[in-house]
């Protein structure tokens, strides 16, 4: 069995698979690390139970993806044994045939059971995946062809998931029609499905028997038990050279060929399938060309035409196909004469193609995108994209692809996509009805559903999300919340207002959200709380950068993270007016980096998470925005590496603990009212969290308003302005009754003399600069002096600032500034 030890030696020699019986009774492959030894294979071929299976894909460079294969296979499967193994395997003779008289070797192989066949192709060359896949379908389609020699309404699929012959599709019926249709598919499934390490039966396992092929007249392969299959040698499939133009190359162009093979693919009784060629013959000779429309009505008039049908025609005008989709299309199906393009606008216009089946959307705020698989969105103007379009190219016309083509299928894509309606395009969470979604961000894009009964994989999400910097999470597996809250070095209280803020990101995305601060001494592990909980919930690049040097970072990080997070924070007054607006609402706008002109506008909300020791806060409006929790040093440490370790190994269960926590909230959440709070919805989940942790009713909400006042009172001692007035008014209550105005420019000044004067003891990092800006620190201010202090400012008619105040003692307001007496004054 030379030939079988050859294709061990093909596939990935670094891991195999064996057949094991699991507990539950159901059979797997486990796999095994190293080369297939010759005792193993002829244990296989002896049919044991415990058989052999191989990885199809190697690696294109050490340590890349795996997405290199020397094989291509079809898989025929009759899993429910509905079919009779006579039509199975004339079916299996028309692909066999197509590739006998094309001269392709390939091999056939019939499961142990008789009811499946694998069509094997072995590549002297290790070819990419989407290449094989490709060249796989062209070959479903020239056996298409076949068939419909003899059957006409029966086409073959290819297909990654898997599917059984004689499939009925789903189809709208046609008007007068009693069944949706008489189409049957036969999906077959192409193995390499993509990158990674696929797995695959090693051929003559267990009962399974290698076939003979051989080319009957009519066109399919006869497929008979190999007599001796010791001595079979298979064949490569040799890498093809350029050579002389075929005969095929020198034909004329012969528009009504053509379209004889492009119908001979397509039900003239199946109305989608009647609007696909329509809009094919409108985008390649136009609306208006006479034959066009008068060979597509004689088509038409072959199945249920009715009066009022050629309205149709003119309905599909704005097809956005690309003219030499009608060529493709019927080369796929037979056509063997030229097509009326030279060689660049071939390039260009099959990259154009591309388009076809590719839907185009933009975001909220205009971004187009471009969704190139299921479930997976790209930006039109990015490299991904770019790059996906540049391997089309080169698939369909075996050279680089040029990048005015590549220019003009992005610069088309982009315009077509802003003719869309904007529509929510995802990042991490969405909510759609009483369910929420977690997107994972994997290569697979699986998304996780929650609801108040718990939460499960998604198979078809009503919901779109796109990747943006966000990292992969982990499937994820149940957990108990108690073991997440020994692994923080949270207490009990505090823990609760980290879950509020998970829950919030998690079940209310795009809604408001406090700022949730990690605050405390240096060694208090503040950089690995912030890592677990932004790993748990929404891993991303740079998620324990250092604060933006910018609000135009900010805004970056905004829109390409479900949630903002950075490390080592001292100050966020630079920041205050932007993370105020990401907290509670109110948009964002930068000029795009790549125009001079247009502007990049996003009217979102994102929660925001911040480690600091202390990071001072100035602006009275991020203060009410902020909820603190304060750590404490452990008593002992985790060293870096046995710390990410377990991180990585209960991560997730993690995310399951959360996910059950959220499912156990949504459950409690319509008996929670909401509280008269600014973030009422942080409060309803802070307010279950803590009740499912065993605290009163009515605890998260009254601490949570403590909490704002206490951060409120300290900031309010650190604020330049406010120490000012508290000083300035305190002097005025005494004589000046009950009310005093002034400008913003006449406090400035004494406020100037206060410092110069050491009345007061100010940062001077903190103290205005000039007049325009004292009048926006004292309107900040407003809230905390009305609250602390019960000092109410209001504007007068000549802009000035009316503070009043009813019974408030003017010592106790000068017991609050900050006064030096030990220094002379300057």
């Amino acid at each position: 069995m030379d030939w079988l030890r050859k294709i061990c030696e093909l596939a990935d020699t670094a891991t195999h698979g064996k057949r094991f019986k699991g507990s539950d009774g159901k059979w797997g492959y486990r796999p095994i690390k190293g080369a297939i030894s010759e005792n193993a294979l002829l244990k296989h071929l002896d049919g044991d139970e415990e058989s052999l299976a191989i990885y199809l894909n190697h690696p294109h460079i050490k340590g890349g993806k795996c997405e290199m294969s020397h094989f291509l296979i079809l898989d025929f499967d009759d899993h429910a044994e509905e079919i009779n193994p006579d039509v199975m395997i004339i079916r299996v003779g028309a692909v066999s045939g197509v590739l006998l008289n094309y001269k392709i070797p390939h091999f056939v192989v019939r499961s142990g059971g008789g009811k499946g066949y694998h069509i094997w192709m072995v590549f002297e060359d290790a070819r990419r995946t989407d290449t094989i896949r490709d060249g796989a379908q062209e070959i479903l389609n020239k056996a298409t062809n076949l068939l419909h020699r003899f059957w006409s309404n029966e086409r073959f699929v290819g297909t990654t998931k898997g599917g059984k012959m004689f499939h009925r599709p789903k189809t709208t019926p046609s008007k007068g029609m009693t069944s949706d249709s008489d189409i049957k598919e036969h999906h077959v499934e192409m193995i390499p499905k993509g990158t990674g390490k696929h797995l695959i039966a090693l051929p003559l396992g267990r009962q399974s028997i290698l076939m003979k092929t051989e080319l009957g007249d009519d066109g399919f392969a006869i497929i008979s038990p190999h007599p001796s299959p010791e001595t079979f040698q298979f064949a490569y499939v040799k890498k093809q050279k350029p050579g002389p133009k075929s005969a095929a190359d020198k034909k004329e162009v012969n528009a009504d060929a053509a379209f004889d093979a492009l119908t001979s693919r397509f039900d003239v009784n199946d109305y989608a399938d009647w609007v696909k060629v329509t809009m094919r013959m409108i985008a390649t000779f136009g609306a208006d060309d006479a034959w066009a429309k008068s060979k597509w009505i004689t088509w038409s008039k072959t199945g249920n035409w009715k009066s009022g049908d050629e309205k149709k025609w003119d309905e599909c005008r704005n097809t956005r196909l690309s003219k030499i989709t009608f060529w493709r299309d019927a080369q796929s199906a037979g056509y063997e004469g030229k097509i009326p393009f030279d060689k660049s606008e071939v390039r260009k216009l099959t990259a154009i193609k591309y388009l076809d089946d590719i839907a185009l959307l933009r975001d909220e705020v205009g971004i187009s995108y471009a969704q190139v698989d299921e479930r997976h969105f790209v930006p039109v103007k990015s490299e991904a994209f770019k790059g996906i379009v540049a391997r089309g190219i080169y698939r369909s016309e075996g050279e680089p692809a040029d990048d005015s083509h590549l220019k003009a299928v992005i610069t088309l894509a982009d315009a077509l996509a802003q003719g869309e309606p904007r529509q929510s395009i995802n990042l991490r969470f969405a909510q759609h009805e009483e369910k929420r979604y977690l997107f994972l961000a994997d290569d697979k894009f699986t998304v996780i559903e929650i609801d108040s009964e718990g939460w499960r994989l998604s198979e078809n999400p009503p919901v779109i999300f796109r990747k943006g910097d966000s990292q992969p999470l982990p499937i994820p597996e149940p957990g108990g919340i108690k073991e997440f809250i020994n692994f923080l070095n949270i207490d009990l209280e505090n823990v609760c207002f980290v879950f509020a803020w998970m829950l919030n990101a998690l079940c209310a995305p795009a809604k408001q959200c406090p700022l949730l601060l990690i605050d405390g001494v240096a060694g208090s592990c503040k950089t690995s709380v912030l890592k677990t909980i932004v790993t748990t919930l929404d891993p991303k690049v740079g998620a324990q950068a250092g604060p933006p040097a910018s609000e135009d970072d900010l805004i970056s990080a905004a829109y390409s993270s479900a949630t903002v997070s950075f490390d080592n924070a001292s100050t966020l007054g630079n920041l205050s007016d932007a993370l105020c607006r990401l907290s509670t609402g109110g948009g964002v706008r930068k000029r795009k980096l790549y125009t001079d002109g247009e502007a990049f506008s996003l009217d979102a909300r994102r929660p925001v998470i911040v480690a600091g020791i202390d990071p001072t806060i100035y602006q009275q409006d991020l203060i009410e925005r902020v909820v603190r929790i304060d750590l404490i040093k452990p008593e002992t440490y985790m060293n870096d590496i046995e710390f990410e370790q377990r991180l990585e190994e209960l991560r997730p269960r993690f995310t399951g603990a959360i996910l059950s926590l959220a499912s156990e909230v949504l459950r409690m959440l319509p008996q929670v009212k909401s509280e008269n709070f600014r973030f009422g919805e942080f409060v309803r989940y802070g307010e279950c969290a803590s009740r499912i942790l065993g605290f009163e009713p009515g605890w998260f909400a009254n601490e949570f308003q403590e909490r704002i006042e206490e951060l409120a009172g300290e900031s309010a001692d650190a604020d330049s302005v406010i120490t000012f007035l508290l000083h300035y008014l305190g002097q005025k209550m005494d004589h000046d009754g009950s009310k005093f105005e002034a400008k913003a420019a006449y406090l400035w000044e004494h406020m100037q003399d206060a410092i110069n004067t050491r009345e007061i003891t100010v940062s001077r990092d903190d103290t205005p600069k000039n007049s325009r800006v004292m009048g926006s620190r004292i309107n900040r201010a407003a809230g905390v002096l009305k609250s602390q202090y019960g000092i109410t400012i209001r504007r007068g008619q000549r802009r000035e600032f009316i503070f009043s105040w009813n019974g408030v003692d003017p010592l106790t307001l000068i017991d609050n500034v900050h006064t030096d007496d030990t220094l002379p004054p300057f």
